[in-house]
């Protein structure tokens, strides 16, 4: 899928609007103040499994967090162009380079949807103008965490074809005989709401 094809489908089934990225912008202070707690909340989550711990090298999470904490702020800055959304994208395939698998990141992207709403929900007095900030930053982390998606599987796809020299047709088929197989194995063990 191409970028221009992810975003839009994004957007539209998602949801995120103009309207959203001014309901950010019009409480930045508000994540501001939230940010150092929401940050090294996600730290302690993160570390305290064990696989998604050993992603790390030492010293790297104290050096991560300043840019992190960047990407976290810049949600709310109402300068939501087309570079942030590719960069959403560059950090699947990142992701990819570190071993960190989509699991980790929708988990964490949970985590963070959820600190955040807690957090303004106590912050924003207002609970209607809190419910709406909560919905447009679930928003746009949903809309990130689909185009962080989108960069991994695109990427891995992207390495056997280029690296291997395989056609996408090949690619898309050898694909898809493994997930059969798969759906095999988890069907035969799961629960089936068409009986």
């Amino acid at each position: 899928m191409e970028f221009q094809e992810a975003y839009s489908a994004l957007t539209q089934l998602g949801g995120f609007t103009d309207d959203d990225a001014a309901q950010l912008q019009k409480h930045r202070a508000v994540f501001e103040e939230m940010a150092p707690a929401i940050i090294d909340g996600f730290y302690e989550r993160l570390t305290s499994y064990p696989d998604a711990a050993a992603v790390f090298r030492d010293g790297e999470i104290a050096d991560n967090k300043p840019r992190v904490t960047a990407w976290f702020l810049s949600l709310t800055s109402g300068d939501l162009n087309e570079e942030f959304w590719r960069h959403q994208v560059y950090v699947g395939y990142l992701h990819i380079l570190r071993g960190v698998k989509n699991t980790y990141t929708l988990g964490m992207m949970s985590f963070v949807q959820t600190a955040v709403g807690d957090a303004l929900a106590e912050m924003i007095e207002d609970t209607a103008e809190a419910e709406r900030t909560i919905e447009s930053f679930n928003r746009i982390t949903s809309m990130v965490a689909g185009l962080i998606g989108e960069g991994f599987t695109a990427g891995t796809v992207e390495a056997l074809i280029s690296v291997a020299g395989l056609s996408e047709d090949l690619v898309k088929n050898m694909r898809n005989l493994t997930v059969r197989d798969e759906m095999q194995q988890y069907k035969a063990t799961s629960f089936s709401y068409a009986e």
